[in-house]
């Protein structure tokens, strides 16, 4: 979708036709749908290896034809090779890591492969080909392949670019988040960062369980009332609802025909020749309000009436309180 919005024609009608179909399609789809708590995360770590492929498809369904100008028929992207990845994989195979030909392309063995070599060295498991994997890659001697029993040396972070040249130890604390025993329980990995799940915060360097109340839902590390509760403290209160009320979110209204007093709805006292909206009352074409009353129109000939008012028909011009022929004097 991202790809697609970002290739679109908004000065073409056609394309945007388009695109809002696609929308209604996801919103039909997914809108309406309620997911175990950890979906959306697992959809992010799934779908990110192919980000990349996933824009280039969006933006081809909008791709046009140079000489003609027309939408040209969407190609199938094809990913493009990453050069740090490819030297990933070419050292991940040297150390008996089998991550598969070194095409320079992310995908599930490669993954595995770092994911192994990771938690072999007691790096935190980001499963990301970047250039600090790289770099701790480039540590190990070509000769301690894996399982030939020689001990694992102590990979160490690259160096920061502000560090002094001199002969300090190779270290670079780790940020808030990047952890070297790995990510806490109850989190989730993207790139070089964790994130809680659902119904967690993070305190820390942990993810702690939100302490969420009855009649309450949870999204992201936060709680929100069910309908027809409101928030006090840190419990959900039934709302005190009236009769002749409806509820919304932590809100009541009053129905159609009443309107809020206090804490009740009441009645309204409609007059005859009138209809209701909301909670107000409106008197029908041909009437108009006086007081508390509907009073009919004294509509003359030649005349005809919109809502409270009356208007001469084509030929007549208005004299007081009637309709004049525009050719009489």
């Amino acid at each position: 979708m991202e790809g697609a919005k970002a290739a679109l024609n908004n000065y073409s009608d056609s394309d945007v036709d388009r695109f809002n179909a696609m929308v209604a399609d996801y919103n039909s789809r997914c809108g309406r749908f309620r997911y175990r708590s950890g979906a959306l995360e697992s959809a992010r770590r799934d779908v990110e290896p192919y980000r990349g492929q996933l824009q280039a498809e969006g933006r081809s369904r909008f791709a046009r034809d140079p000489s003609t100008g027309s939408l040209s028929a969407p190609a199938t992207a094809r990913p493009v090779a990453d050069e740090t990845v490819r030297a990933v994989q070419q050292k991940l195979n040297e150390l008996g890591y089998s991550a598969g030909p070194a095409d320079g392309l992310m995908g599930r063995g490669t993954r595995a492969a770092i994911i192994a070599f990771q938690q072999d060295r007691g790096l935190a498991t980001t499963g990301v080909a970047d250039q600090t994997l790289l770099f701790q890659l480039r540590q190990v001697p070509s000769g301690s392949a894996r399982g030939s029993g020689v001990n694992a040396p102590v990979v160490q972070d690259p160096p920061s670019r502000s560090s002094p040249s001199a002969t300090a130890p190779l270290f670079v604390p780790p940020t808030p988040s990047v952890q070297r025993s790995g990510p806490p329980a109850n989190s989730w990995v993207s790139g070089s960062n964790w994130y809680c799940n659902d119904g967690y915060k993070k305190v820390g360097n942990s993810c702690e369980k939100l302490n969420v109340p009855r009649n309450a839902w949870v999204s992201g590390s936060n709680w929100y009332c069910n309908d027809g509760f409101k928030k006090v403290g840190d419990q959900c209160e039934a709302l005190n609802v009236p009769a002749n009320a409806w509820v919304s979110g932590s809100n009541w209204y009053c129905n159609d025909g009443y309107r809020k007093v206090g804490e009740r709805c009441e009645r309204l006292n409609v007059p005859q020749n009138a209809w209701v909206s909301g909670s107000n009352w409106y008197c029908n074409d041909g009437f108009r309000k006086v007081g508390d009353q509907c009073v009919a129109l004294n509509v003359p000939a030649n005349a005809w009436v919109s809502g409270s008012n009356w208007y001469c028909n084509d030929g007549y011009r208005k004299v007081g309180e009637k309709c004049v022929s525009v050719y009489e004097r």
